[in-house]
């Protein structure tokens, strides 16, 4: 079930103001918008929900309120509906018009084509385009994709351009591979790992150092006050004083 939300957009001083009128829920993945939504203006932005759960909406419950249930709704940007639109003349508020046709520079809505405006362009070459990252698509208007080098914020912690574990940090499936103390030592991102403070090795996984701040005592070290210095109570080979 789907929840469609129309907002009419205006100027309000240096910025924009968003105006509710309404919305409807549809069960099909494509719907009509009612006109009496869209009066006011020439400027509208949509808010689509998505709900799943155990209510049978085909047969009327059209309100989500059966366990159990999940949601996620997206914002578009903003869309221009002209009567104008599409006659092939560049009338006032628009910026192109290619007369209803699609082309790299021009929208369907006679906007100007742009990854982030919130429609998708095929003739420029976009796969979607969600303004924001999404589940399926990356902010730049691309398939998301583990290894493409674009950090997806909803399903990834980081993407070094790659799907392999090549010791930096960031594991084959993007997600941070550089756990501290579990024995592995991440090349790039540690200089050793022990699973623990060793005799080569601190617990943060950096290399022992007597006046690095870290009492090391499976190195031999009592005590470590951060520098080099003797005659503080820990000496310059980090034995106390």
């Amino acid at each position: 079930m789907y929840r469609v939300t129309v907002f009419r957009v205006s100027a309000s001083g240096a910025g924009t103001r968003l105006t509710g009128t309404g919305s409807f829920f549809t069960a099909d993945t494509s719907a009509e918008i009612p006109v009496a939504l869209l009066g006011g203006g020439d400027v509208f932005a949509f808010v689509v929900a998505a709900f799943s759960g155990a209510n049978d909406y085909r047969g009327g419950e059209l309100r989500p309120d059966g366990l159990p249930a999940q949601g996620a709704a997206s914002p578009t940007a903003a869309f221009r509906l002209s009567a104008t639109c599409g006659d092939g003349n560049v009338d006032p508020g628009e910026t192109c018009d290619t007369a209803g046709v699609e082309t790299a520079l021009c929208d369907e809505d006679c906007t100007a084509a742009a990854c982030g405006d919130g429609v998708r362009n095929r003739a420029s070459g976009e796969f979607c385009d969600p303004i924001l990252d999404s589940v399926g698509c990356d902010s730049d208007c691309t398939p998301n994709e583990c290894g493409d080098g674009h950090v997806n914020e909803e399903t990834e912690l980081c993407d070094d351009g790659n799907t392999v574990a090549d010791g930096n940090g960031c594991g084959a499936d993007c997600l941070y591979d550089n756990h501290c103390g579990d024995g592995n030592v991440e090349a790039l991102a540690e200089p050793c790992d022990t699973a623990g403070p060793s005799a080569t090795c601190d617990g943060d996984c950096t290399l022992v150092e007597c006046g690095d701040g870290t009492t090391n005592a499976a190195a031999g070290e009592q005590c470590d006050d951060g520098n080099d210095a003797p005659g503080d109570g820990c000496s310059d080979t980090c034995q106390l004083e």
